[in-house]
């Protein structure tokens, strides 16, 4: 073989050698800014050769105003429905994406954080009806004490603590001279009784309805 022929042959084999010394490359999709985020590629979206076992990096966070709005439907079975923001638009959700321990409810004003046009991270507002009742000041063992040693024979101490069957049953029974003497000791039971209890257990069982 003449030596052009040789020279040809050693640079083909050295081709070859450094070809597989090569590092393996694979073709991962690029995910574009635009697709939504963790969604799979469409055809026709570009690809990138990525070096093998590495992957492209993906966000599962997102970063979006927060907004108020109200619940204009709902699937029941689903779970899915619309959202009226504030700003006019209308924002779809899933069952995933609603955060609150109240189901969603036609009308209900809520609060959500905005994924394009996504609602997640969704919350009810507390209306009218949803606030607790506020507590009323306690009743007074003191008084109802008092009222049980110097009224109590009219019942007028079970009233004040909201037992009105019993305060007329008392107030009926001072009308005689026995029922008199049953409803004097009777309330000076009650007075007794009062002094020694807790105040958490007063409030307990005679709470201001």
């Amino acid at each position: 073989m003449c030596a052009a022929h040789r020279g040809g042959a050693a640079a083909a084999r050295g081709g070859i050698r450094s070809y597989r010394q090569a590092p393996r490359l694979s073709a991962r999709p690029l995910h574009h800014a635009a697709s939504p985020r963790g969604s799979p590629p469409r055809a026709g979206e570009e690809f990138a050769c990525l070096p093998a076992g590495t992957s492209p990096t993906k966000r599962d966070d997102f970063s979006g105003e927060a907004m108020r709005g109200q619940v204009l439907g709902v699937d029941k079975s689903s779970g899915e429905g619309q959202i009226s923001g504030e700003d006019g638009s209308r924002y779809v959700f899933t069952q995933d994406d609603w955060s609150d321990s109240r189901h969603p409810a036609v009308g209900a004003k809520v609060d959500f954080d905005v994924d394009g046009k996504r609602a997640r991270r969704i919350f009810r507002l507390l209306e009218g009806g949803d606030l607790p009742a506020p507590a009323g000041e306690p009743r007074s063992k003191i008084l109802a004490a008092v009222l049980a040693l110097f009224l109590g024979t009219l019942g007028i101490h079970r009233f004040y603590l909201g037992r009105t069957g019993s305060g007329v049953v008392m107030l009926l029974l001072t009308c005689t001279i026995v029922g008199a003497l049953v409803t004097g000791v009777w309330a000076f039971v009650d007075a007794i009784r009062y002094l020694l209890m807790s105040d958490t257990e007063f409030a307990q069982r005679y709470p201001r309805r």
